[in-house]
């Protein structure tokens, strides 16, 4: 799609000079959308499982081996993928999203592989091929014979695969790491030994039952050399965890709280210390018991609430039939009540389904969104109050897990005492109280996303509901969140409220950048009628032909500033622009009194500045004589190394760099419009108003370029033609004795802008 008008040879001035000077500028020429993409396909070229689990071929076949070769280039990876992402910004909401799950992922596995090296004493490691195989079996795709062929190379690589698992975990030991005994014998252990059964039977009956007999047959001589491998690998690896892990096994299962602090911050973006977490979970759950308590006496039972809530968990669907026809009258009743039901198809972007590889970040929206349903579904009366009391239950269990998670990795209870809490406070049976501590020592901080994720969720929608007022629907906003994908909740709020609209009509109109515009013409239209009426027809008739002149020019110079503004974080654009044009307001004035006092000095400068605009007129129509485009890449490539050095001092701040970058530009812009202005009218009043007024709207015009780049594609021609038109006008005094007439040039002027505007677009070939 071209361009409104390509940056002039002045405007390349700037990037020039910035490139030889110790400013951080080198940040705003980074590109976002080639990081992201080289994220991608390096992580899964890294982690082939996880291009499995989101459906991408190509990966099926292979194993992330982690040997310390592979380790150490994900390391390498991860360490200048930061980097980059320090000194980029994305274009626009979607993408600085994208950029704040790329940052926390980068941070979680160097965390893990560099700081922590928890691959040295991760015993559940093993399980890696035995889970994806299981999932790659799962969700055969229309061509067995094909997937088959690349389990059987991924289970070929299991013994390789193991042997760099035995190695890291050997070296671990040597260094004194010592892991929670439970985690040996259940992970460890009896992962191995239920991963050999699975390689020695299961695979060869499940690849029987999915392939046509002829496929099998072709493959099953060597599947049952890969199962049989497989197998004896995994065994062996039993023996190794009972004869080298195990006797160094510690009774030790927390991570503690130095590494439980940097989970939360860094993982899921929480600034609650664990012990406010503990008492946070604590008042939620009496808040919950309390209702319960209550709903127990309007159900009408003397029956003390644990016995009460184990008679309810018994009362389910007895077989699948009932549970369908349960589920079907549930969907039904969901489908008719507005807002509840939410029907999302928009493509989520891959990165953010790659947020799972920073520890459980992705729950708090997953898991969030799933209970902040339920609980919708609940303060929508779907359920009976037995069913209410029991969602309660479900709730009170959440609230303890989140006090329960914290407490066991800072120390503050043991795995005993939290079973006897869940048992005696949150009414859950003593079979599942006797497991649940476990899965959370395993698996730190998991267990608090769904209910904080939720609660999250639900603070989201407030403020969404405050910004919209009596605009509010239930149904947008579901769609909304639901488009952002697996995000964190915090980084998905900023944007959404950003794009929410006002629910006044007044307040819509207000914030639409084409309706403010707009009402930056009209006073531009009233301030000429009292030029008209106050100065006369040759003054208006200045006022506008300057005032058309400036306004396309100011087309032209957020072209080259929204590649500024858009390398600059989210939240400073706003304050970077709105300075930035106050500059350009002050750097005009300040222009047009130089050039008129030079211009009164030697009426001869006009010849220089006519000149000049043919040579900005000409670059325009021909991009590609670029003069110093050759000289700016050469010199931005030797600085190169530069951009990845973190800037000192006053330069260090994103907004103090992209302010001095966009007033950098103002003066460059300054160059050919105030020439363009004294072409026209000799009236500092004319000249200095018009150049104003042309500027009042420039924030909202920001935000509709990219809608007049496509509706008016040859606009650069017509503003080309102005330039050529001004540039002759200047140089007709001073070598001809020659003058156009106000009304003349403002003709041209119209014919020159409208004339470009009514060229048709160039239909694309049909080729």
């Amino acid at each position: 799609m071209p361009t409104i008008a390509a940056p002039r040879i002045a405007a390349k001035l700037f990037p020039l000079i910035a490139a030889l000077l110790p400013l951080p500028v080198h940040a705003v020429v980074v590109e976002f959308a080639p990081i992201r993409a080289a994220f991608v396909s390096q992580l899964v070229a890294f982690r082939p499982e996880a291009a499995t689990r989101l459906g991408m071929p190509g990966f099926n076949n292979q194993i992330s081996i982690p040997t310390p070769e592979n380790i150490a280039k994900q390391i390498g990876f991860f360490e200048t993928i930061q980097q980059q992402l320090a000194t980029a910004h994305g274009k626009d909401a979607q993408e600085e999203i994208d950029r704040q799950v790329m940052l926390t992922v980068a941070r979680s596995q160097l965390h893990e592989l560099k700081d922590k090296r928890s691959y040295r004493e991760e015993v559940g490691a093993a399980q890696g091929p035995y889970d994806i195989i299981q999932v790659q079996t799962a969700q055969m795709g229309a061509n067995p014979a094909d997937e088959w062929k690349n389990i059987v190379e991924r289970a070929e690589l299991v013994p390789e695969y193991l042997k760099a698992v035995q190695r890291n975990l050997a070296e671990g030991a040597q260094e004194g790491r010592q892991v929670y005994r439970g985690f040996v014998q259940k992970d460890g252990i009896k992962g191995a030994e239920s991963a050999a059964d699975y390689f020695g039977t299961e695979l060869i009956a499940k690849a029987k039952e999915q392939l046509t007999p002829s496929d099998f047959d072709a493959l099953k001589q060597r599947l049952e050399k890969a199962g049989k491998s497989a197998q004896d690998a995994y065994l062996r690896h039993a023996e190794f965890l009972k004869e080298k892990i195990l006797p160094q096994a510690t009774e030790k299962y927390g991570i503690g709280r130095e590494e439980y602090v940097w989970k939360l911050k860094n993982e899921l973006g929480l600034k609650e210390s664990p012990e406010e977490l503990q008492k946070k979970g604590q008042e939620i759950a009496a808040r919950i018991t309390v209702r319960m308590q209550e709903l127990a006496k309007e159900i009408n039972t003397d029956k003390p609430l644990p016995e009460l809530m184990a008679e309810l968990k018994a009362d389910h669907p007895k077989n699948d039939e009932e549970l369908l026809a349960k589920y079907s009258e549930v969907k039904s009743l969901a489908r008719s009540n507005e807002g509840l039901l939410a029907i999302h198809s928009a493509e989520v972007p891959t990165v953010r389904r790659l947020l799972d590889h920073a520890g459980y970040a992705a729950s708090l929206n997953i898991e969030g969104y799933a209970h902040y349903a339920e609980q919708l579904m609940r303060a929508r009366g779907f359920d009976t109050k037995k069913e209410e009391l029991t969602q309660l239950g479900a709730q009170l269990w959440r609230a303890w897990r989140i006090s329960l998670d914290a407490a066991l990795h800072t120390g503050a209870v043991t795995l005993e005492e939290a079973a006897r809490i869940l048992t005696e406070k949150a009414f859950l049976p003593e079979a599942i109280s006797k497991d649940e501590p476990y899965r959370y020592a395993k698996m730190p901080t998991q267990a608090l996303t769904s209910l904080l994720g939720r609660l999250q969720i639900e603070e989201l929608k407030a403020a969404y509901q405050r910004k919209t007022g009596s605009g509010y629907n239930e149904a947008e906003f579901h769609k909304e969140f639901l488009s952002y994908g697996p995000a964190l909740p915090r980084h998905i709020g900023p944007a959404m409220l950003e794009a929410a609209r006002p629910g006044s009509w007044i307040k819509r109109a207000w914030q639409n950048p084409v309706v403010t515009v707009l009402a930056a013409v009209a006073t531009a239209a009233a301030f000429n009628g009292g030029v008209y009426v106050w100065m006369g027809a040759q003054s208006a008739q200045e006022f506008l032909s300057i005032y058309l002149i400036e306004w396309t020019l100011s087309l032209d110079n957020l072209v080259v500033l929204s590649t500024v503004l858009h390398a600059l974080p989210r939240e400073i654009r706003p304050q970077v622009l709105g300075w930035g044009i106050l500059g350009a307001v002050g750097m005009r004035l300040s222009m047009v009194s130089v050039g008129m006092g030079v211009a009164a000095a030697s009426p001869w400068v006009f010849v220089v500045f006519g000149a000049f605009l043919l040579l900005v007129a000409l670059k325009m129509l021909k991009p590609e004589w670029d003069l110093v485009g050759g000289l700016t890449a050469r010199v931005k490539a030797a600085f190169k190394p530069r951009e990845a050095r973190a800037a000192k001092g006053w330069f260090a701040n994103p907004f103090f760099a992209g302010l001095l970058a966009v007033i950098g530009y103002d003066a460059i812009f300054a160059l050919d419009s105030v020439p363009a202005a004294l072409a026209i009218s000799s009236s500092v009043f004319i000249i200095i108003s018009a150049n104003v007024l042309s500027v009042l709207g420039l924030r909202s015009l920001f935000q509709v370029l990219n809608e007049l780049e496509e509706r008016f594609p040859h606009l650069q021609k017509g503003v080309a033609a102005v330039h050529f038109f001004v540039a002759v006008k200047l140089m007709l005094g001073p070598l001809f004795g020659l003058h156009v007439g106000s009304l003349a040039s403002l003709l041209i002027v119209l014919a020159a802008l409208v004339g470009s505007m009514l060229i048709p677009a160039r239909r694309p070939s049909s080729e």
